[in-house]
């Protein structure tokens, strides 16, 4: 399965299982390097991070472990003004072969104007990792960042639903979704904020089982794992009465197409909708 769209029970390495189980399954801790950019969002690196800990937590086991990478080794500076330290730098994890070795993940956090991080450096390093076969996760805006570099090609995606009309307009090939967070190969992608949360959350699921998840979700007063396919927004009155994906998104696109200029000629192939459907859902009544 290479997304969340799934029905039918979990496979039997995500059943409930006790704490012990777990680091059987695991062996070692899932090592994590989280590449935080200028002007990220703390709210989802924590929201991403602090599930990890929690298990870790919960479980009185080290399951996942994880560092803070950055561009350079300065401290990179959020949103909101607040610095945070860098562990590790591109560099050191490009050329840090036993580092390499061990690491199962690498998180993308990306900050704002995320057209502008793009660097030929940036882009190298992600591409390096790619053929190192390192799954890669996208959190926020950083599903541009890999957009940018080729790596999503024909690839189920999706960004913060901010930037969808204008994702969906700038690059063609990948396959954009209006979810919390999408699975696909090698590659995952969440909407940020608070999605981050469930990414991390399906994570530890896969990993850990889904004992595990559930003792974090608890742990965190929350009410039970969120679906990836969950929408992130939905057009009023419509996110329950059987509306398809692609109507969905290709509402949504015209909700903000006039923020982005989008063409009204493309968004059938954007939002993968009959034109035809389109043109008869736009007439009056």
């Amino acid at each position: 399965m290479v997304d969340d769209e799934r029905s039918g029970p979990r496979p039997r390495s995500q059943q409930l299982r006790p704490p012990d189980a777990a680091l059987q399954v695991l062996g070692k801790p899932h090592d994590i390097a989280v590449l935080v950019l200028p002007g990220f969002s703390h709210l989802a690196l924590h929201a991403y991070i602090e599930p990890f800990r929690i298990a870790n937590t919960v479980s009185r086991l080290p399951l996942f472990r994880w560092r803070i990478a950055g561009i350079d080794a300065l401290a990179v500076v959020g949103a909101n003004g607040l610095s945070i330290p860098v562990d590790v730098t591109v560099e050191e994890l490009a050329t840090d072969g036993s580092y390499n070795c061990r690491l199962n993940q690498l998180v993308v956090v990306a900050g704002e104007p995320v057209e502008k991080q793009m660097t030929p450096h940036l882009n190298a390093f992600l591409r390096l990792l790619a053929r190192r076969g390192i799954s890669i996760s996208a959190v926020g805006t950083a599903t541009w960042l890999l957009a940018q570099t080729g790596l999503l090609a024909d690839t189920r995606c999706t960004i913060h639903g901010s930037r969808l009309a204008a994702f969906s307009e700038v690059f063609h090939k990948p396959r954009i979704r209006d979810s919390l967070f999408v699975k696909d190969g090698q590659y995952s992608t969440c909407a940020g904020e608070l999605a981050a949360f469930d990414l991390a959350v399906d994570l530890i699921a896969s990993q850990a089982g889904a004992y595990i998840a559930q003792e974090v979700c608890r742990h965190a007063t929350v009410e039970g794992q969120r679906s990836g396919s969950n929408r992130q927004t939905g057009p009023s009155g419509l996110a329950f009465a059987g509306v398809s994906d692609k109507l969905a998104m290709a509402m949504r696109i015209m909700e903000e197409m006039w923020k982005f200029r989008c063409r009204w000629g493309t968004l059938h192939i954007r939002s993968g909708f009959p034109a035809g459907s389109l043109n008869a859902c736009s007439q009056p009544t």
